[in-house]
């Protein structure tokens, strides 16, 4: 009986509860009541707020010209080439400085690969070759970061492009800070390590035959051996022998000319009934007349019927011993020389009266690597 008179009390509070609620609820175009009014109202002028204790009226005011924020660090380039070029010379990464510790250098590359994705990948790809996904999508792609003026451009400069921008590409500056600008080149060092290695490979080759081309030169190989189509040929075109042969193979020409001789340049002498002697390379023979080429290049015929008598000589008309004064490292070069003549399977023969194919012509040859020592000299 208790309960129950008690549950009608409390529904009864309730109604009266709501139906004040109802009739003296609040304007909510009116602010409420306040209690403390220095906690809703501040001292102090809020950074936007207008301040009759300045000229301008500004609370928030510039800094003081010539006040640097604490940890800024200052960049005084302005985005032209002139001054790239400058930036180039002038800044270094400082995440490439000598003494910093492996764990931090580690974490800086993984911050580096980090950045790179969000705002580099889109445009230059996984690894840098300008496939990313909006270039694929149609707008301008961007040139390989293994290009060649990409691999030429400084910490510095990359720093001033990442900053500025650079024709199609936008600047960063606002979306990248200073640290991670240079880390973020870290990581466009890392894609490029390969190409590096590629391009300084390339760099050693070509100064290697140009030493060669120097030797072969100096040992008046080009007497005999013709390097370009067209020209006057005496011995093998090397167009086609560098081609064909192996390094290796080649050494052991070059160290040993007699023990294989190619195809048509076993050297013939005929003795004529009149006493003459001619000696030469035969490039045509009928039952009548004979056709040689003599060490001059020059095409000699002799009839059948006035030869007394015809020897072929054992040894290459290439003289032993050519190249025993040369170091390793010469002869490498040397090598190296006659295989940037290689032509291609392909190409044109330089001329139907070069009767040149190697005696192996006709074997498909894989490049291989020489050293160890030079194959002990063969």
């Amino acid at each position: 009986m208790f309960r129950t008179g008690l549950n009608r009390i409390l529904i009864a509070v309730i109604v009266i509860l709501a139906l004040l609620a109802w009739f003296l609820r609040r304007d909510v175009s009116q602010p409420n009541y306040v209690f403390t009014p220095e906690m809703v109202f501040s001292v102090a002028y809020d950074s936007f707020a207008a301040n009759p204790n300045y000229k301008d009226r500004k609370t928030l005011q510039p800094p003081v010209a010539g006040t640097v924020a604490r940890g800024a660090m200052l960049f005084e380039y302005e985005a032209t080439e002139a001054d790239a070029l400058r930036a180039g010379e002038e800044l270094t990464n400082p995440w490439s400085e000598r003494g910093i510790d492996a764990d931090v250098f580690l974490s800086a590359k993984n911050r580096g690969r980090k950045v790179f994705s969000t705002f580099c990948l889109p445009c230059h790809g996984a690894v840098g070759n300008g496939d990313g996904p909006v270039a694929m999508r149609g707008f301008p792609p961007p040139p390989s970061l293994s290009a060649e003026n990409s691999l030429n451009m400084s910490d510095g400069q990359m720093f001033h492009v990442l900053t500025f921008g650079q024709k199609n590409m936008p600047g960063y500056a606002a979306q990248i800070s200073e640290d991670d600008r240079w880390k973020a080149i870290l990581q466009v060092r890392s894609l490029q390590e390969s190409a590096f290695r590629k391009a300084e490979a390339e760099r050693l080759n070509q100064a290697s035959i140009a030493v060669g081309e120097q030797l072969f030169q100096r040992l008046d190989c080009h007497k005999c051996h013709t390097v370009s189509p067209g020209e006057k040929p005496v011995g093998p075109f090397l167009g086609k022998v560098a081609r064909d042969y192996t390094q290796e193979q080649l050494l052991e020409a070059v160290l040993h000319p007699s023990k294989t001789i190619a195809e048509g340049f076993l050297a013939q002498v005929f003795l004529m009934e009149d006493g003459t002697t001619h000696s030469g390379f035969v490039t045509g023979e009928t039952d009548e007349q004979i056709t040689i080429r003599n060490t001059d290049g020059n095409e000699i015929i002799l009839l059948v019927e006035e030869i007394e008598e015809r020897r072929t000589l054992e040894k290459s008309p290439m003289p032993d011993g050519m190249v025993k004064e040369l170091s390793d490292d010469e002869l490498q070069s040397l090598l190296d020389y006659l295989k940037s003549l290689a032509i291609p399977a392909t190409a044109e023969p330089p001329s139907a009266e070069q009767n040149d194919e190697p005696a192996n012509a006709e074997n498909e040859v894989k490049e291989e690597e020489l050293p160890n020592s030079l194959r002990e000299k063969i």
